[in-house]
Parts: structure tokens; C-alpha cells; sequence
């Protein structure tokens, strides 16, 4: 991500953005280096902004005087964000040599970088075509009788001669297709900047102490103040055979853990052998009021279905079908289907995993669609580490190409390989918000040790680590109606126990409805799941039409039904 950062020296100060990175600007303008160049606003009556010990959000900024640079300006000081180290400074006009940006230049730069992140999170959620934003800011010193725009929160103050910090924002979208509406919707969502709500508040506190009384509080209350999830369940996947040669992994629904979030369904398959006479094939069947997911180790599947969608899926891409109110597809392996599709020989191997998300009740009767993207690559501290976003937000990284349902909220699913025994990942901003949030973690092959982040209770109450071996899930929740906590702040550490260690971690939101389950069919509302079964045991061609490309003779027939 790139900034430019150009600016005044005099009480005028001028920033622009492009697309950069808040987090940075974000702690650097919450350090108490900076404190005395921050605008009063900041500074609320009946207000607190505490320093919080292991914190993601404060504990890794550090503003020193001491620089070893041969010549420097006397007000130059060396600031360190995490592995990142620059120069502050200010400008010749008061006195220093502008060797950086001044501490204005970086409060603007987090008003600005905050606002362009903010804005493209919610385009690439709203599938707003969006292509880039600019973002300008200037900062100046006004009588706030002469700020039309202003909210007169005390008419003494406005009436005395006080000036008060102006910030002006200008943005401008760039995107060919971008409706006066969405120009609008995203005018509005500027506002929404946790920065832009950092400097409007009136509850924010500066807390300034000395160093050595900070050691002594972060080592009193350490453990105490950090976030953990807490454990919900552990327990084994269950180990199906749907055919000669296809067995499979159960692991969701449990009987003591029906969903994770909105992931009420996952399969582990293989590794299975593929043969020209034993290929990987399944044949045509429905769902309604879900979204399937698949999501390949190693081989290739072909996907068709009734809307006409028929695309190969090969490992680090994501096939994501929503039923709504009914669809059939179907899942090929075999030559004369898949090959044509290939550019290369049919693979020998298949190895993946198959979910299911309910989808909200409201879009349970939406029409089908399919969506295929890429994986996206997280970022590691390691080479023998490779950390993939399958769907929704996590680290803070968004996947666009996949859309979830907005009222999913908090909906993400990551795959992480560990070559080495010992190397660790650690799992951030799974989410926004305060909405309590379940984390399930799946080892699907080797084994993986909960590192700090999780509060791993046994049934003694006593806290100890959790190590997790292949087949097996364990179940956290983040928040919750007596634990309200600030999501995107939590940090999970996992740790490889053994090489060549792959897992799963997805999660999200729980659904506020029951969901009803018979076979390939899922609703809110029990009538609809026994009028899907009754629909297709006809064969109602209205309800579910055929897939497109076949001949849907190897249609899959509905199994026994319980009494409901």
C-alpha cells in the first residue's frame, strides 16, 4: 500500500491519501510522544483511552529521541511500529529540519488511511464497483463561530474566542460504473471511520505514566487484561463411508455442536486414489437455504448445476454455490467429464474439504448462483508457514471474489500449512465489532498446540493447553452477552506440534434461528425442508431443474426419511 504525504509548515496542514495502512498511523497517533500535538477534541471530560498490556492495537509503538543518525534536527525522534522504523519531525518554521513527517502529518495520515480502508472494505463487501479512492485532508486552527458546519455543543465556548481543530476531508472515487447512489452510500460510510469516531468523541483519555510504573502494572495484570476465547467443546470427526473406496470425515454437525457460526456442515475427503474404473464421481442432487463450499488439497473436481454454472476447481481456488430456494448440482472426477477441462492428466489423488453455511432466513428464498475465486495468500513470519484466506476477512485481508451475505457478519475461513514442527501462525481481526464470534479449529492432518489467545478450560475449571491432533475440531467463542469485547482486537497463536501440519480455522457469527436439517436440505423453518424432500422425491422440475450438461439419469435419490 503507498501514502503520500505532502504538507505545509505553518499552522495549515495538508495531507493526501491513497490506499495505505491504518493500523500503523493508528498507534503511532495513540503514543504519548504525540500526545502534545493532538487536538484537544481528543481529550473528552468523562473519558478513558487506558493502555491496555499485550494489546495489538498500542503496545507496539515506540517514539524514542535516541537515533543514531550522524545529523538530525533537534526535534527529530525515531519511531518504531512493529518492524517498521521511520522518522518524525517538524518543519523548519518552528525550528526542526523536516527530516519526516510531522506529528499533524501523521495524525491526518490516520484519519486518511483509515477512511480509504474503510470505504474499500465496504465497497468489496456491497460489490460496489469502486476501482480506487483518494482521500485529502487539511487540519487548521478556526474561531468555531466561523465553522458553519459545526455542532454548537456549548454556547459559552462558541461564544468565547477559542479556536478549535477543523479537519477537512475530500474524497474522490474512482470506478467507470459508480452510480450517483453508491457515490452516496460510500459518502455516508466515511463516517464510519473508527478514527473519524476517535476524533468526534467526547470519551477518549490520554493516560500518561512514567516506565517503570508501566512494567509494574503490565506484570500485575497481564494475564488478567488479555483477550482469550474460551472453549466451548472438543471432539473427533466421524469416519462415514458414502461408497466402495469414498470414505470421509464427519466433523460438522456434531451432536454437541450442531454449527460453528454459519458453517452448519464439514466433510474432509481423502486422500482417495483415483482410477479411470473407480473415479471420484457424484451425481446429481439438491440443496435449499444453504451455501456450499469446496475447497481442494491436492486433485480436481468439475462443478455443474442448474443455472448453467459448470467450472473445474483445482487446489488454492474456491467453488461457492448458494441455493436458496432450491438448485442441483453435481461433482465429477471422472475423464470425460473433467478432462476436457484440464490442461494437463487427470489427477491420481483427491483430497479436500466440503462445507455447508446456512445462509440468514431472509435469503433462504433468494435465487441459486455460483461465484469461483483464488485463495488469498496471508502474510507469515515465516517461509515454512503458508496461511491462506478462503472466505470472508481475517488478518486483514477481505476476499472480494467470494461474496458472503452481509448479515453472515464476521464470517471467515483460513487454511494454514505448517512445514516444520514448531513454527506458529497467529490469527487477527477475524472480524468487526463486538458481536460474539465461534472459532472452530480442525487439524486435517499432523497436530497443532492453542498457543496464547485461547483460554483452554478442562472440565476442572483448571486452565491448561490445548494440543489438538489430526481428525479432531475444537470449538471457541470470542465475546458474548456478558463479554463484550472489540473483535478485530483479539490475537490467536497456533503452533505446529508435528511437520507437516495442515488446519482449518473458520468461524463466524452464530445464527439467532435454529436451523432445520434433513439430508441436503436446510431451513429456519421445518415446512420448507420437508416441502424440498417431497420435491424432489417427485422430481418437481419447478422447484429443482437439471443440471445443464448432463443427463441427470445417475440422479441421486432421496434417502429414508425420519417421522417429523
Amino acid at each position: 500500500m503507498v501514502a503520500c504525504l505532502t504538507s505545509q509548515h505553518s499552522s495549515f496542514h495538508r495531507i493526501t491519501i491513497g490506499i495505505m495502512s491504518l493500523t500503523s498511523f493508528l498507534r503511532l497517533a495513540s503514543t504519548t510522544q504525540c500526545a502534545a500535538f493532538v487536538p484537544k477534541s481528543l481529550m473528552g471530560p468523562s473519558s478513558r483511552m487506558k493502555v491496555i498490556p499485550n494489546s495489538r492495537w498500542l503496545s507496539r509503538v515506540t517514539v524514542s529521541t535516541d537515533d543514531d543518525t550522524p545529523w538530525k534536527s533537534k526535534y527529530q525522534n525515531k519511531v518504531t511500529v512493529g518492524d517498521h522504523t521511520f522518522i518524525a519531525d517538524e518543519p523548519p518554521s518552528i525550528g526542526g529540519m523536516d527530516m519526516g513527517p510531522s506529528p499533524y502529518d501523521l495524525l491526518l495520515g490516520a484519519l486518511g488511511s483509515c477512511t480509504s480502508i474503510t470505504l474499500t472494505m465496504y465497497a468489496q463487501r456491497k460489490g460496489i464497483p469502486m476501482e480506487g479512492v483518494d482521500v485529502k485532508l487539511s487540519h487548521s486552527k478556526i474561531y468555531e463561530k466561523d465553522c458553519a458546519e459545526c455542532v454548537q455543543k456549548d454556547s459559552a465556548k462558541a461564544e468565547s474566542k477559542k479556536k478549535i481543530d477543523h479537519f477537512v476531508r475530500t474524497l474522490k472515487f474512482r470506478g467507470v460504473d459508480l452510480t450517483d447512489k453508491d457515490r452516496k452510500s460510500l459518502l455516508r460510510i466515511a463516517d464510519m471511520c473508527p478514527v473519524h469516531k476517535t476524533l468526534e468523541s467526547d470519551h477518549v483519555h490520554i493516560e500518561t505514566k512514567l516506565h517503570e510504573e508501566e512494567e509494574e502494572e503490565e506484570e500485575a495484570t497481564s494475564m488478567e487484561t488479555s483477550l482469550k476465547a474460551h472453549k466451548l467443546t472438543t471432539f473427533a470427526g466421524k469416519l462415514t463411508t458414502l461408497s466402495a473406496g469414498f470414505d470421509i470425515r464427519r466433523v460438522l454437525p456434531y451432536h454437541k455442536k450442531r454449527s460453528v457460526g454459519p458453517f452448519i456442515f464439514l466433510d474432509h475427503f481423502g486422500p482417495i486414489n483415483i482410477t479411470e474404473s473407480a473415479p471420484m464421481d457424484v451425481g446429481p442432487h439438491p440443496h435449499i437455504g444453504l451455501a456450499t463450499l469446496s475447497y481442494l488439497y491436492e486433485g480436481a473436481i468439475l462443478h455443474r448445476d442448474s443455472t448453467g454454472a459448470e467450472r473445474a476447481i483445482l487446489p488454492g481456488e474456491v467453488n461457492f454455490m448458494i441455493a436458496g430456494k432450491g438448485v442441483v448440482h453435481s461433482e465429477r472426477g471422472n475423464a470425460f467429464d473433467l478432462g476436457p477441462h484440464l490442461s494437463g492428466e487427470l489427477p491420481k489423488t483427491s483430497h479436500g474439504l466440503q462445507l455447508w453455511m446456512a445462509l440468514p432466513k431472509e435469503s433462504e428464498d433468494q435465487y441459486p448462483c455460483f461465484h469461483h475465486g483464488e485463495a488469498i495468500a496471508l502474510y507469515t513470519d515465516s517461509t515454512s508457514v503458508k496461511a491462506t484466506l478462503v472466505v470472508g476477512l481475517a488478518n486483514g485481508v477481505s476476499q472480494s471474489s467470494i461474496p458472503i451475505d452481509d448479515r453472515l457478519g464476521n464470517t471467515f475461513f483460513v487454511d494454514v500449512e505448517f512445514d516444520k514442527q514448531g513454527e506458529s501462525f497467529s490469527l487477527h481481526q477475524i472480524g468487526l465489532g463486538t458481536e460474539p464470534v465461534e472459532i472452530g479449529i480442525y487439524v486435517s492432518t499432523g497436530s497443532v498446540k492453542l498457543d496464547s489467545g485461547f483460554c483452554n478450560v478442562d472440565g476442572d475449571n483448571s486452565e491448561g493447553e490445548t494440543v489438538l491432533e489430526e481428525g479432531n475440531m475444537v470449538v471457541y467463542q470470542l465475546g458474548g452477552e456478558d463479554d463484550i469485547v472489540d473483535i478485530a482486537s483479539w490475537i490467536g497463536k497456533l503452533t505446529a506440534e508435528s511437520p507437516d501440519t495442515r488446519i482449518a480455522i473458520l468461524g463466524g457469527t452464530p445464527l439467532p434461528e435454529k436451523r432445520h436439517m434433513f439430508w441436503n436440505f436446510v431451513s429456519h423453518d421445518r415446512q420448507k425442508v420437508r416441502d424440498a424432500a417431497e420435491a424432489w422425491e417427485e422430481l418437481d422440475r419447478s422447484v429443482f431443474p437439471p443440471v445443464v450438461n448432463e443427463d441427470n439419469e445417475d440422479s441421486i435419490p432421496l434417502p429414508s426419511r425420519r417421522k417429523s
